[in-house]
């Protein structure tokens, strides 16, 4: 009865007979290393197409030495893994494919003690890769027929909040070579317009088209073509 009501101190106090040991040898039972704090990016980030490339960060946790990552995919309806890494520093940097991945993910982190006892896990926290809408077009609508001179005409379109740049192709039908569609102009504008003036060389038809420049490539597509007719 004493020894045991020894062992319940010894437990009590987070003591313990170290395996395998005599005499009075004594280990103290360790605590789970603490969850690691996430850094960045932050929990609900949404990311365009500005790079290739996340970097994941954390705090670092006293007494790990490693710690493992998981990144999970929303990619059906539920939560699957999607890429995992061990690691020794605190943060970590993935690929992802502009043309596939941009659906929902959460990740968190686990610190590892030498021992490799694994700790408490961090909170999930989400981020999502969505790209940049293209240009959308206001006016004239598509197909609209024009009847009137001069043939001055005024297109539109919504700012293209993301773009350093825009640019204006309008190709008009038969003015160059019968039956084709060519280039009849292509020019820049700055990224604050919304609105573009010409004067169409003939009765044809014509389609226009605004494109945006990113802060850096690639960027989303060119907006549909909108086609217009001049009658006379």
């Amino acid at each position: 009865m004493a020894v045991l009501g020894l062992l319940a101190v010894l437990a009590a106090a987070g003591l313990m007979v170290a395996p395998g040991a005599t005499g009075n040898a004594l280990t103290r039972q360790q605590d789970p290393l603490p969850a690691p704090v996430l850094a960045s990016p932050a929990d609900g980030t949404l990311f365009t197409d500005l790079a290739p490339e996340t970097t994941l960060t954390w705090q670092p946790v006293y007494g790990a030495k490693r710690y493992d990552v998981e990144v999970q995919c929303l990619c059906a309806a539920t939560w699957a893994p999607w890429m995992s890494a061990s690691v020794r520093a605190t943060s970590w940097t993935f690929a992802w494919n502009r043309a596939t991945d941009f659906k929902e993910r959460r990740w968190r982190v686990t610190a590892i003690a030498p021992n490799g006892t694994p700790g408490i896990t961090s909170v999930w926290w989400g981020f999502r890769f969505e790209p940049r809408p293209s240009p959308v077009l206001v006016s004239p609508a598509d197909g609209t027929v024009f009847s009137t001179l001069p043939r001055t005409t005024t297109v539109t379109w919504e700012p293209v909040e993301w773009a350093v740049s825009l640019s204006i192709e309008i190709d008009c039908f038969g003015c160059s070579t019968p039956g084709q569609w060519t280039v009849w102009l292509s020019t820049l504008l700055p990224f604050t317009a919304t609105s573009y003036t010409f004067d169409f060389p003939g009765p044809f038809l014509g389609r226009w088209r605004i494109s945006g420049k990113p802060p850096a490539p690639p960027g989303p597509p060119p907006s549909p073509f909108w086609q217009f007719e001049y009658t006379v």
